[in-house]
């Protein structure tokens, strides 16, 4: 039997743990879905929808610093359940509240609340109840959860448009996801309990955590890394859910398609990234090293953006193809830095902490473009938004190639000074 295979009971609790996430997009993205219905039948700006889309990520992404660290002192499934089925209530209020721009901001903003209580307690699982061995498995393939939740995300939302108002699509999201937070809490109550927590993990239990290394120890190494990682997974928020959020509207506006057949169309970006977490890994293997991993998925990136500026409107499937490669790069680095790294802090209790700050760096990052790509849309046009795009690839770019210099320019310089001892 293999070391790294999941028994049964953990086998269903992923399974469980996988369907709660990815919920949480049809919950999220379907807003995504609906902007161009928003845009043809009321007078809201692109920079109103952005201003929507900002809340959630400015208090989903802040929020995770809080709720992150609050996570590995809570029950990570009252936690999760709390945030999924409040999470569905907002979209059902939302769906009643489209009349007043400041209604919909609000409520859109606390649903960004409330979604940031669920990621953290889901891997905080992953590190109690899946061994050490088990752990890098546990994060690849709940990394899943991003390219189905935006299909699903984006699947519900076409049937809804087909057959309601706009406005109740927001509503059928939210009873759907309602059902699957429902099925979570009775799941949990019943087998959780039962289950043993894996040996390695120290979450709650502060002696052995201070045995293993002082506490002052445990948050300059946390420090440390979010420090190093700043940067870059701010960048990556940017380009990957600044794609994702505007996709649909993006191909409305530039072929003249009709909302479902934009939708319809964003719906090969996640099918394509669910490629990207197994190509991360593979990659990583070889280079071993995230930082130039990550460089060289923003290389491609960047040379993929370069050719959007200049090709983007000559032909839709060559437009999908380079936005795919983005998307692609963009959550291969995602696997790991906000999956993987989160997971190695396990042993320390800070798993739950530590995703929740890395994830609030992201969203933050997602935040400035909305808000960004909203401005220029009403002021210019996509061009001014593929220029923001190039630039912050070429920062995150430079950034990851520079660290891996210094870091191997300081790993010389060290063993030159073991020689010279």
């Amino acid at each position: 039997m293999k070391v790294n295979k999941f028994s049964k009971e953990q086998l269903i609790l992923f399974f469980m743990c996988w369907a709660a996430y990815t919920f949480t997009y049809v919950c999220r993205l379907n807003y995504s879905a609906i902007m161009p219905e928003i845009l043809k039948n009321t007078s809201y700006t692109n920079l109103d929808l952005a201003s929507l889309g900002s809340a959630f990520f400015i208090t989903y992404g802040i929020s995770q610093i809080f709720t992150g660290a609050l996570g590995d002192r809570m029950s990570s499934r009252y936690m999760v359940f709390i945030g999924l089925a409040g999470s569905a209530i907002m979209n059902i209020v939302l769906g009643f509240s489209v009349a007043s721009l400041p209604a919909m901001i609000t409520i859109w903003a606390i649903n960004g609340f409330l979604q940031s209580m669920i990621w953290s307690p889901i891997l905080k699982i992953g590190g109690e109840y899946f061994e050490a061995s088990k752990r890098e498995k546990f994060g690849l393939f709940m990394s899943t959860t991003v390219p189905i939740g935006t299909l699903l995300a984006y699947g519900v939302t076409i049937l809804f448009l087909q057959f309601l108002p706009w406005e109740y699509a927001f509503v059928g999201c939210g009873l759907i996801t309602l059902i699957m937070a429902i099925v979570w809490l009775i799941y949990t109550n019943l087998k959780l309990p039962k289950m043993a927590k894996v040996e390695e993990s120290f979450t709650n239990n502060k002696e052995e955590i201070k045995t293993l290394l002082p506490s002052k120890r445990v948050w300059v190494i946390c420090i440390s890394t979010i420090l190093v990682c700043l940067i870059p997974i701010a960048i990556h928020g940017a380009l990957k859910d600044g794609i994702t959020q505007f996709g649909p509207t993006y191909l409305s506006e530039n072929f003249g398609l009709l909302t479902s057949y934009s939708i319809a169309i964003t719906m090969v970006l996640p099918i394509i990234n669910l490629t990207g977490a197994f190509i991360a890994k593979w990659l990583n293997k070889y280079i071993k090293n995230e930082f130039l991993t990550s460089a060289v998925f923003f290389g491609f990136s960047l040379c993929s953006l370069i050719c959007l500026n200049f090709f983007a409107d000559v032909n839709i499937v060559l437009t999908m193809i380079l936005l795919a490669i983005v998307t692609n790069s963009m959550f291969a680095i995602n696997v790991m830095m906000i999956s993987f790294i989160p997971l190695k802090f396990a042993k320390y209790g800070k798993t739950s902490t530590m995703s929740g700050i890395l994830n609030a760096i992201a969203y933050l990052g997602c935040s400035f473009s909305m808000l960004s790509t909203g401005k220029i849309l009403d002021s210019s046009n996509w061009q001014g938004v593929y220029i923001m795009w190039i630039i912050l690839a070429v920062v995150a770019f430079v950034f990851c190639l520079s660290f891996v210099l210094i870091g191997k320019l300081s790993n010389r310089k060290l063993e030159m000074l073991e020689g010279n001892n």
